[in-house]
Parts: C-alpha cells; structure tokens; sequence
C-alpha cells in the first residue's frame, strides 16, 4: 500500500487516499467517498456481509480513507506484517 502511495503521490495531485479491500463492496450508492480534513474515516464498520456486527475487534479496516497529510503523519502502514490481517489494527492504534 506504501509503495502505491508513493508512486501516485509522485505523479497525481490528490488531497485524499481510499483503501479498499476487495471483497467490500459498498451497499449503498450514495456513499461520498470524500475525505474529513479533520480526521480518518472508516467505511465500512458494519455491512451485510458481517450480519452488521464488526468482527474483528479493530473499529479500523476494509475500507477506511484519510487525507494524504495524514497518512504521511503515521508514516504510512506498516511493513511488519504480510498476508491478510493486523495492518488495520496497527494502523488505528498509530491514528490514535
């Protein structure tokens, strides 16, 4: 995810990143994809897909934007971790 980041932050002018795991798929068409200047946004906390109920025990992950300053302030994800799982918690506990 850090590497492209780096590689859009280094030919777009954007203000605002989304990381969107795949198998979320937005139930609602009228989802702004728009990012809060003051703080991360988390969009997908409770879906069909998880009968409603995160369970996960991080409040951060699947789909989640911030504006590009933030994510340079928690210096991106993390590389500790590879395959599926702990980034998003990694990452909540940094935002905090």
């Amino acid at each position: 995810m850090n590497a492209a980041f780096l590689e859009n932050y280094n030919y777009f002018d954007f203000n605002c990143v989304v990381f969107h795991d795949v198998d979320l798929i937005p139930e609602n068409d009228n989802n702004l994809y728009i990012c809060n200047k003051y703080q991360p946004v988390h969009l997908s906390l409770k879906i069909k897909k998880f009968k409603y109920q995160y369970p996960y025990g991080t409040d951060f992950g699947g789909v989640t934007m911030m504006t590009r300053d933030m994510y340079f302030q928690v210096n991106g994800h993390t590389n500790l971790f590879w395959g599926w799982g702990q980034e998003d918690t990694d990452m909540e506990r940094r935002i905090r």
